[in-house]
């Protein structure tokens, strides 16, 4: 058998199979590059970017918003002294015998009966609302599942997930209105006993019935619970009031989360982001992998067309036209071949010939760190009469200064108010943060209100007081 015969037993691929297979290969190479281009414009239009932005800010003003959302264990770390249940539950159930005993004993001092009802309903009203607080108390926080997502937001600032903004979208209302019934609960105590110690007429049946005066009530009477109640109680308005403040705050940083997330959900709703999200993130994920799949099934189209249209070629000509056309096209180009480049000699440089691009080196970003820096951070306290104190910072607590006897900082004016300040650790620094004044607050000599960042050599004033961050 010669070469010619060979040849023409030789069996022909055929051109259709290769062309389906180009068609294949090139559609889906287009689907998957429309696929990376609507990932990317979907990305683009995501309404939660800027909700992200606007809640990573609000987080940044309130750097302790994790610690006040424990608002049960704060309420009860300020009003542990005033909630003994015993005596709201015998102020409760006192019946109408120990306010008549109550009434005679007054009648003698020319307290009014009138006035003396109003005094009992109002301890009873409070007695209520103490039970029903302590009952609130004992309840478990809303706001546990939502300091993790804070905490998230706060680690990943430039990362826009949906699905936790959502959750906090629907985790706050439940924590503000769990605050707000604390907040009215508090009120509420607050309003009845405040009631009798701004009243005249009523303030004056605990200064008459007091131990040390001489009254008509005997000692063994029902009537004491109420005088009991009263001594008991009287100081809560004033234990509230920060409590009140910093709930307050809360609610208030809250409120923006929520109507910031929500703003972005509307949107969400409007286009349907959420229905292309998971998509569009793993490709965003894959991005790489994607294109290099894209880009591989259009070059296998373009080959397999290519061979598909030389397969049609040999079809049309025959085997041996297609044969003989090789060999004669070879041959014409062996004959026409000539030597048409010039390498350089080894060594050469000429003049005037542009030297290669060199590739330029990336530039390294910069980043500040402070994390190995070491700083003792702390509190010089400056007393009007010269003595002073050194006070250390913890990073995982607030340093409190103010009107209460049990802040490390006492300023003991009562003509100044309440006052409540916290020094605290946030990040890479501490921050002031005036929580309630009624006096100005100065931060070398220039007043402050809400946070403030502390530096070394800061000078801190509040009445005569004089305090100096220092971190050597």
């Amino acid at each position: 058998m010669n070469a010619t015969e060979s040849a023409e037993m030789t069996p022909v691929a055929h051109p259709a199979t290769a062309t389906r297979a180009a068609l294949v290969c090139g559609i889906l190479g287009i689907i998957l590059v429309a696929i990376i281009i609507a990932a990317q414009l979907v990305w683009a239009f995501n309404p939660y970017q800027d909700a992200t932005d606007q809640v990573n800010f609000l987080l940044q003003t309130q750097p302790d918003l994790e610690v006040r959302l424990d608002y049960i264990e704060l309420a009860r770390t300020r009003l542990q002294v005033y909630l003994d249940t015993n005596i709201a539950y015998a102020v409760a159930d006192m019946g109408p015998s120990a306010e008549e005993q109550l009434v005679e004993a007054l009648a003698a001092e020319g307290i009014r009966s009138t006035d003396v009802r109003t005094f009992t309903s109002l301890l009873k009203n409070a007695a209520v609302e103490l039970i029903a607080l302590q009952a609130e108390l004992q309840q478990p926080e809303m706001a546990a599942p939502l300091k993790p997502l804070f905490y998230q937001v706060r680690q990943q600032p430039q990362v826009s997930d949906s699905e936790h903004l959502n959750q906090i979208q629907e985790l706050s209302p439940k924590v503000v209105e769990d605050l707000n019934d604390l907040r009215r609960r508090l009120q509420s105590i607050s309003t009845y006993l405040r009631q009798i110690t701004e009243s005249s007429h009523l303030e004056r049946i605990p200064a008459v019935l007091s131990p040390d005066a001489a009254t008509a009530l005997s000692g063994d009477s029902d009537a004491w619970v109420y005088l009991n109640a009263y001594a008991a109680w009287k100081g809560l308005p004033k234990a509230s009031e920060s409590l009140e403040i910093q709930f307050a705050g809360t609610v208030s940083i809250l409120e923006d989360i929520f109507t910031a997330v929500n703003t972005a959900r509307v949107q969400d709703i409007r286009w349907g982001f959420s229905t292309w999200e998971p998509a569009a993130v793993w490709i965003n994920t894959h991005l790489g992998i994607t294109i290099a799949a894209a880009i591989a099934l259009l070059l296998a189209a373009v080959v397999l067309w290519m061979r598909s249209r030389m397969n049609w070629i040999r079809a049309e000509q025959g085997p041996n036209q297609g044969i003989q056309g090789i060999m004669t096209n070879l041959a014409l180009a062996l004959r026409q071949a000539r030597p048409t480049l010039n390498l350089p000699e080894a060594g050469s440089n000429k003049v005037g010939e542009p030297a290669p691009p060199s590739l330029a080196q990336p530039a390294r970003r910069r980043t500040l760190n402070k994390e190995g820096e070491s700083i003792n951070p702390r509190l010089l306290v400056l007393w009007p009469n010269g003595e002073r104190e050194n006070h250390p910072l913890a990073p995982d607590m607030a340093f409190r200064i103010g009107t209460d006897p049990r802040n490390p900082v006492f300023i003991d004016n009562r003509d100044a108010g309440y006052i409540e300040i916290w020094v605290r650790g946030a990040r890479a620094s501490f921050f002031l943060e005036v929580m309630f004044c009624e006096s100005p607050v100065m931060l070398n000599r220039f007043p402050v209100s809400g946070a403030r960042a502390l530096h070394d050599g800061d000078l801190i004033q509040v009445l005569d007081v004089s305090l100096i961050y220092s971190e050597k």
